[in-house]
């Protein structure tokens, strides 16, 4: 699961990275800055107890119980 989460953010901020790679290059400190809080956020995000944890309230709120379900045979 580790593994994909971090492909996940990989792929997320691809752009990001790179950006912030050009920016180390070129000596841009406030652009660099405000790129790895950026991706900091990311990273949180991707996090395993941080998804696990946004995953599972996702599902909870999808998942419906009825209280009078109909009768389960149809009578025709």
């Amino acid at each position: 699961v580790k593994a994909a989460l971090t492909s996940l953010y990989d792929k997320k901020t691809e752009a990001q990275q790179k950006q912030l790679a050009k920016a180390v290059e070129s000596k841009e400190h406030e652009k660099a800055a405000e790129l790895k809080e950026t991706l900091a956020g990311f990273k949180e995000k991707y996090e395993l107890d941080t998804w696990m944890e946004r995953a599972a309230n996702k599902m909870a709120n999808e998942i419906s119980f009825g209280t009078h379900i109909s009768k389960g045979i149809h009578s025709s």
